[in-house]
Parts: structure tokens; sequence; C-alpha cells
């Protein structure tokens, strides 16, 4: 009775972590992990003993648990935390660099198991004028064009799935959730506008390969502050950037 019900919970581990995986776009790994927990249920084990005696049994699903947890581990990429630093275009973040807004950012994007490239936040420039600062300009004063609002301007490698199915599934999620962590914590309220740029490693007819930028998601704040995220999905998410904003995609990507 004991083994048995180690049997089944052990399955339905391997089966929750399968399905975990799946929804954060890590296909193989969830593959492996539930191919794994159903080699483990007990009704499995007396069905393969029957065919295959009890032996044979034991070797064949041993062996398929064996090879689904090396897959696993050989595949699941690991959370921010788990000893991958953020990483821009200048190389790992330091702490100094973590508490910069570009280095928030980053660690952000990389806690939503985005590998960030390059993280730029350009001010927006003052494009109108009080008459009482017209008066200070005329005076020779010297007076900032700058508004304190932002773009920012994310490149990230993107995590890539299964399929060109899945890989564009996790385009759009990974968008979508940067795209609300920008709009919706109070940190991030001096961005007004939104610009993000995923990476593929893309691979040609010659087998060449080379990290490009496979999309473009641009939206304002003023826009994304109109969702209601707790009811939004990815394909609904691309359909508003794609109406309200600016949506690309690389033909390998269409």
């Amino acid at each position: 009775m004991k083994k048995q019900t180690v049997l089944w919970t052990s399955s339905v581990v391997l089966m929750l972590a399968g399905l975990g995986s799946f929804t954060s776009a890590q296909i193989v790994p969830g593959i492996a992990a539930f191919i794994a927990g159903i080699a483990l249920l007990p009704p499995l084990g007396g069905v393969l003993t029957g065919a295959m005696g009890k032996t044979g049994a034991i070797v064949l699903r041993s062996a398929v648990v064996v090879v689904g947890l090396v897959v696993l581990a050989a595949t699941i990429k690991p959370e921010q935390g788990q000893g991958q630093p953020a990483q821009t275009a200048q190389g790992p973040a330091t702490t100094a660099q973590a508490t910069t807004p570009e280095g928030r950012i980053a660690g952000m994007v990389q806690s939503l198991r985005c590998k960030p490239i390059k993280v730029e936040l350009v001010e927006q420039v003052r494009t109108e004028w009080t008459d009482e600062q017209v008066k200070r300009l005329q005076a020779g004063e010297d007076i900032s064009a700058g508004t304190g609002k932002f773009l920012a301007k994310i490149a990230y490698e993107n995590p890539e799935g299964l399929s060109a199915k899945n890989t564009r599934y996790a385009l759009n999620r990974r968008a979508m959730e940067i795209t609300r962590e920008l709009s919706t914590k109070p940190e991030y309220s001096n961005i007004v506008s939104i610009m993000l740029m995923p990476h593929l490693n893309l691979v040609d007819k010659y087998g060449n390969a080379s990290m490009e930028q496979v999309g473009k998601f641009s939206l304002t704040r003023e826009v994304a502050q109109k969702i209601q995220w707790d009811n939004m999905d990815e394909d609904r998410f691309a359909s508003i950037v794609q109406s309200d904003g600016q949506l690309w995609l690389h033909p390998a990507m269409r």
C-alpha cells in the first residue's frame, strides 16, 4: 500500500510539473516530465506486468522515468534567482546597475524567463511651452526640454517553442507579460510608451545560425491601461497591439 501511495504521488507531481512547463512555453521539459509521470502510474504498471512480466515492466518503466528526468534536467530553463544574473548589452548586471531604472527593467524581464539584450530609456522631448516658460527662455534662462517621461525600448531573447505555433504563442505571451508589468507597476509610472523587440536564434537554409529580431510590439501606456489584464489572452493582446499600436513579426513567425 505504501509503495502504491509513493508511485501515485510521484506520478501526479511529475505530470503537474509537465503541465506547468507547458504553460511557460517550455515544451520539451514539459513532455519529458509528463511522460515520466505517466510511466509511474500504478494501473499502467499492472498492464505492463501482464504483458511483459514483472521484470520487463520494471525495466521499461524505470528506463522511461530515468530518460524523462534526464531530458527534464537538461532542457528546463531556470528562472531568475537560480544562478543566472540579468544580462544586458553591456554584460552581467552589477549591484549598481540593478538599482538603475534600466537595471530594474532588465531584472523584471529576466524574471519572466527572457534574457535581456538591451534596455534603453529615451526621454520624450517637450513639444509645448507655457507663456511663462517662453519668457524665461527669451530671458536666456536654461530650461530643459525634457519631460521626465520615457519610451522604454527593450530587446530580449524570447523562449523558443517546440513548433512555429508555440513560438508565436511564446512571443505574444512574453510581450503581454512585460507590457502588463510596465503599465501597472507604480515604479514604471514615468514610462509612457513601450517598444518590445523579441529576438530568437534563427537558422537559415544553409544551416547558419544567428540571433535576430523576430518581432516588435509597440504600445502606449494610455492604451495598455485600458486593458483588463485578468481577462486578457495572448491572441487578443496581439490584436490590440496591431490595431492600437504597432505590431511587426518576422516572416518566419507568421
